[in-house]
């Protein structure tokens, strides 16, 4: 089989409707998910700031409460439930 024949094949599995659904989502997904994302992470910046402007006293207290484990916990959900939203964005019908 020449390579030719080879591109040939498959840009037409690539341009069929299956294959530019396919694209489409992707290409959608991945922005979204960079759009999404970078917006999530200058939040966290963000509050990464404001926690360092705290009160060495109350740092302390909510040291000893373990507040960082809770808000890792919490954002490591966020960020996993922005990434499942984002993977079932799509064009194309509904079913």
């Amino acid at each position: 089989m020449s390579l030719k024949a080879i591109l040939v094949s498959v840009a037409d599995a690539t341009l069929s409707k299956a294959g530019k659904t396919v694209l489409k989502g992707l290409g959608l997904g991945i922005f979204s998910s960079a759009v999404v994302l970078t917006l999530f992470n200058q939040l966290i910046s963000y509050a990464q700031s404001e926690w360092g402007k705290l009160s060495t006293d109350v740092l302390q207290i909510l040291g000893l409460a373990n507040i960082d484990y809770g808000l890792s916990i919490i954002v490591g959900a966020c960020v996993l439930k922005i990434t499942l939203m984002i993977n079932k964005v799509s064009f194309g019908k509904s079913q």
